[in-house]
């Protein structure tokens, strides 16, 4: 007999079957559905050691999902600022507590509807999505492709997770980053259009 031979693994309900989590609409995209896509392709931020662009969003009936690509290089930063940028770019800033001013290292997204409501979702934010229904808009991470770096430079590709769908109207879409350099900026983004491609989401099986 193995030594092994006696434990077991796993964990089933009282039928036998494991239950698959279902995400709440705020929480991020629905699983095993193609979103519809509109190609946004906007150079949010450009500047001599920072790129923030918009590439595209995955549309459901639910929320969009928001595809953002940044690169920051060193240039002409001194050793110790480039070191704070490159720690909080992978999530390793200091800590934050509740009520504490953000750091200049931590970048800033938000979404702003017409009737002036907003969301915010901040690079390092430890905390997770709300588990009871929150006051609409909500803006949240929600995964990405992962990053690279070298000496010099760093870049990343960032999901986020807007909810609900905006009103066929134009919306705002902000960003901040002052350690590398970026003010409050924002952009346009086509609402109607966003509002049109949660249609084209399909289910991968019936």
């Amino acid at each position: 007999m193995s030594f092994f031979s006696s434990v077991s693994v796993g964990f089933d309900d009282e039928d036998g079957s494991e239950q698959e989590y279902v995400p709440e609409p705020w929480e991020g995209p629905p699983s095993h559905v193609l979103g519809g896509v509109v190609p946004i392709e906007r150079l949010v931020v450009q500047n001599a050691n920072a790129v923030i662009a918009l590439s595209h969003a995955g549309v459901f009936e639910a929320g969009v999902l928001f595809h953002v690509q940044i690169s920051a290089r060193r240039g002409d930063m001194d050793e110790d600022r480039w070191w704070e940028l490159e720690q909080a770019f992978w999530g390793h800033s200091r800590p934050r507590r509740k009520g504490m001013e953000l750091p200049d290292s931590i970048r800033r997204f938000g979404v702003r509807f017409p009737d002036g409501s907003k969301a915010v979702a901040i690079g390092d934010d430890p905390f997770p999505p709300p588990q009871s229904e929150p006051t609409p808009p909500v803006l949240v991470f929600s995964g990405g492709g992962g990053g690279s770096g070298s000496g010099d430079s760093v870049e990343s590709n960032d999901e986020l997770w807007l909810w609900p769908l905006p009103p066929a109207e134009p919306i705002e879409f902000l960003v901040e980053w002052p350690i590398a350099g970026v003010p409050l900026t924002a952009v346009e983004l086509d609402g109607a259009a966003l509002a049109a491609a949660a249609s084209k989401a399909r289910p991968y099986w019936p």
